[in-house]
Order: C-alpha cells, then structure tokens, then sequence
C-alpha cells in the first residue's frame, strides 16, 4: 500500500491525501492546478500508471496496452494533452506519444495539433 501525503499549504504539518494498493513511484502533474497527479503503480507483478485525484482520493487507470505488459508514464504536458510513455508491450521497452483529453476548458490545442471545441449539451464539437 502506497501513501500520497500533502506535504505543503497543510495548517497542521502533513496531511495524507490518497491510499493506493501496491507500490507506486514517479510522479507526473496531470494539471496546471496540482489536482490530478499520475504515479506508476506495480501491482501484481506489473506496472501500469493510474491517475489520482488529489482533491477527492480517487484513483483510476491511466495506461493498459496489454494485461501483461508495464506501461508507465514519462512526461505529460497539461496544456497541449501530449502524454510521453514507456512501454514493453511491443516484447522490449520502447517510448511512444499518446493524446490525452485537457478537461476544464472550452477550447483547447491538442497535442494532435487541431484546435478543439469541447462538447457541451447544447452545441456539437466543431474542428
């Protein structure tokens, strides 16, 4: 088990903000606002990064491109969505790139390199 502790901004010293199954290393910021943070998470003889959510505890799957294989997270870019990752699946560890949604905002440039609208229930996505 996994400890996520806020170590800054905390009135009373440092307060523990997630608990995660297995053991985690690394750490890439997901956002600019510090809320969503990406640790590579070896669980059951695997790695595989999982995103965390700072402000509420919860953690969910980041990357899986195969059940067996270690995918773990390199570098993220919050602004442009550009993800940097590391991968065995292919049978020996290769680095590849991967687009990743930017939440929170109207409009954004994806790493894909269009300028996205995001959808909303009263209008549709426009390229």
């Amino acid at each position: 088990m996994t400890t996520v502790w806020q170590v800054a901004g905390c009135p009373f010293g440092p307060q523990p903000v997630a608990r995660i199954p297995g053991r985690c290393s690394g750490g890439v910021w997901l956002d600019r606002a510090g809320r969503m943070l990406a640790l590579d998470r070896e669980l059951e003889g695997t790695t595989k990064a999982v995103a965390v959510d700072l402000a509420r505890g919860d953690v969910s799957p980041l990357l899986q491109i195969t059940e067996d294989s270690d995918d773990l997270l390199v570098l993220a870019d919050p602004d442009s969505g550009l993800l940097l990752i590391r991968s065995d699946a292919p049978g020996e560890p290769r680095l590849g790139w991967a687009c990743s949604a930017v939440r929170g905002r109207s409009v954004s440039r994806s790493a894909c390199g269009r300028r996205t609208r995001t959808r909303s229930r009263s209008s549709r996505a426009r390229p």
